[in-house]
């Protein structure tokens, strides 16, 4: 294999284990995906075949499907046009803002919006696909503390709601949500 192949394999490696570990958000992460692929056709089928063949090894080997280390190539396509500096390099991480809101009688409810309404993070699959991934970590959170609320991801009005059993679960909930904006990097939009 020749070393660029072996490069951009590791590279393509590290950041989707950055991503499960939450070091990195997933537009940020699917930003810099289409960056690489691109960077990989650009050096030739050849070196294409290797990357691919280098991560369906390792995605096999793990006992994991080849789709988990980034072998769906064709579906992310040319390099969308970053309208933010990339995170990595410029230590700034927040795509999006967050507001806390009680959105009706006995639910609170996480606001979200796009810092540029103009750059990527806007697309609508995008705000979308970190709404939901927001969800599910809200579930599991929730789960955690033994809460018994429903939350409710809601993607056309860009929030997350929870529905509260009783006013006694307000404080919980409120530092959930608190939470999520933390380590989401959000920027609060009170």
């Amino acid at each position: 294999m020749s070393n660029i192949a072996a490069l951009y394999a590791a590279q393509i490696q590290q950041e989707l284990e950055a991503w499960r570990a939450y070091e990195m958000d997933y537009v940020t992460l699917v930003t810099s995906q289409q960056d690489i692929w691109a960077a990989v056709r650009a050096a030739g089928r050849e070196v294409e075949d290797e990357v691919v063949a280098t991560l369906s090894t390792a995605a096999t080997q793990k006992g994991n499907h080849p789709s988990a280390y980034g072998l769906r190539r064709v579906a992310f396509g040319a390099p969308a046009p970053r309208a933010t500096p990339d995170p990595a390099k410029s230590g700034a991480s927040r795509h999006y803002h967050a507001r806390i809101v009680l959105s009706e009688p006995g639910s609170l409810a996480l606001r979200i919006a796009a810092a540029d309404p103009n750059g990527p993070c806007s697309a609508a699959r995008n705000m979308a696909a970190f709404i939901y991934e927001m969800a599910a970590d809200l579930e599991r959170q929730s789960l955690r503390a033994g809460a018994q609320w429903n939350i409710v991801t809601d993607p056309y009005d860009y929030q997350i709601v929870i529905q509260l059993e009783g006013d006694h679960e307000t404080a919980l909930a409120f530092e959930l949500l608190e939470n999520l904006i933390t380590r989401y990097a959000l920027i609060d939009a009170r």
